[in-house]
């Protein structure tokens, strides 16, 4: 029996349960092609790690007890849209599919079906679905993502129903585009999977992989470079006098204030995860590197006159070096790993 959990899945599946009894299970088990079609992704919330997106979704298979004599009907395919298509379904056996990681559902609009008259059944569906990601900012803002589709029976397991994707039915609309990232491919993975809820019952999973690529440009000119140029304006203490110590620390202050007040813009549209960003290794670097700034004018203000030259001669060659490859290292590596 099915939980009731699992029951309440079910209300935003693909497809209902059927209504027909359970079909012996066959020496080899059923075979269902399984399409999707990306219409457009119209919100990807990285904070509660979800995206919202418009499929069209087509599904084929051979249903022994359906088909019909082609002299007598006149034609080699029959097509039923609406109540009409929502009876027939009603009436044959169905895959009984629904996509495991959907988290709610906002729109469907009808089912179209057709039949062959050797019992071929296409059922194609338009419908609008919020689906749960695992998202992994560490990369972030040179970050990839894929956001999966999973998509099982909850009814036949692995021995009764197969999943095999349906290649002439998936890809992308031609006009389909991503604010702030740059879509690569559509990919499927076949597989199998348990249940913990289930006693040994395996269950085959076709999962639609859409692969994305963030567009970094706007955290490389309007994060990244002015971080970059306040911490080099921090520099220019080591071109004053050592009696302007006050003047040295305000500077040195004022760029520290500014690059934790970038931290915090960019920390606000990210969720809160145990591990440091390519950008957060960018923000403490330059934090760093300004804090070892302020301990120099300290350390200036203390010495006579000729030491605290030779340390600011040092300093502005040191300093900027030190910065160039922490960042080479940060940066560099963030966008190979």
């Amino acid at each position: 029996m099915v939980r009731a959990a699992l029951l309440a899945t079910v209300l935003v599946t693909v497809f209902a349960a059927s209504a027909t009894p359970r079909p012996a299970r066959a020496a080899v088990p059923h075979t269902v092609q399984l399409g999707i079609y990306v219409v457009d992704i119209t919100d990807l919330d990285e904070r509660a790690g979800t995206f919202t997106a418009e499929f069209d979704v087509v599904a084929r298979w051979q249903d022994p007890q359906s088909g019909f004599d082609v002299e007598a009907e006149g034609r080699e395919l029959r097509t039923l849209m609406g109540q009409a298509a929502a009876a027939f379904l009603d009436g044959i056996w169905k895959p009984a599919l629904f996509a495991v990681n959907v988290v709610g559902a906002r729109d469907e609009g009808h089912n179209t079906v057709t039949e062959a008259a050797d019992g071929t059944i296409t059922l194609r569906s338009r419908m609008v679905r919020a689906v749960r990601a695992p998202l992994d900012f560490r990369h972030f803002p040179f970050d990839s993502q894929v956001l999966p589709v999973h998509i099982e029976s909850y009814l036949f397991d692995a021995d009764e129903l197969e999943i095999v994707p349906f290649k002439d039915f998936s890809g992308f609309d031609d006009t389909f585009q991503m604010h702030e990232w740059d879509v690569r491919s559509l990919t499927t993975r076949s597989e199998q999977r348990a249940r913990a809820q289930e006693d040994g019952r395996v269950y085959s999973r076709l999962s639609f992989l859409i692969h994305i690529q963030r567009l970094s440009g706007y955290y490389i000119w309007k994060i990244m470079l002015p971080m970059f140029i306040i911490v080099m304006v921090s520099w220019i203490v080591f071109w004053m006098s050592g009696e302007m110590l006050g003047r040295r620390a305000g500077v040195s202050s004022t760029g520290m204030l500014t690059v934790i007040a970038y931290q915090f813009v960019i920390a606000g549209s990210l969720p809160r995860f145990p591990y440091l960003t390519v950008m957060d290794y960018v923000t403490l670097v330059s934090l760093v590197v300004i804090a070892a700034t302020m301990l120099e004018n300290l350390l200036a203000s203390r010495l006579d006159e000729g030491r605290r030259l030779r340390l600011d001669r040092y300093c502005r060659v040191l300093f900027p070096v030190s910065y160039v490859l922490g960042l080479a290292v940060v940066l560099v590596g963030g966008r190979i790993t």
